[in-house]
């Protein structure tokens, strides 16, 4: 997703949305590196492995005015991550 929106603008949007979804919560979050990681509560296996409930999303600087957010390609077919990335989109809309 690309946004019309200087960087640190993004990052703390994606991060405000992370935050405020239900049952998604923060995991790790590197703003010089552009990383926001999460991991859901409601569809989490206590005995499964960490890295398959975990979403994690980049901000790049594309230009001044313009940045991409991208979602892992590893974190696409988490389950309730539809909720998450809609959060975003409607955070970056304000």
């Amino acid at each position: 997703m690309i946004f019309h929106k200087a960087v640190d603008l993004t990052y703390l949007r994606v991060l405000d949305a992370v935050l405020n979804t239900p049952n998604w919560n923060l995991y790790e979050s590197d703003k010089r590196e552009g990383i926001i990681r999460v991991y859901n509560m409601k569809y989490m296996d206590p005995y499964g492995p960490l890295d398959q409930r975990i979403a994690t999303f980049y901000v790049k600087r594309l230009s001044r005015t313009r940045t991409a957010v991208e979602l892992d390609s590893a974190s696409q077919t988490l389950i309730g991550v539809d909720d998450l990335m809609k959060s975003i989109k409607e955070a970056m809309n304000r």
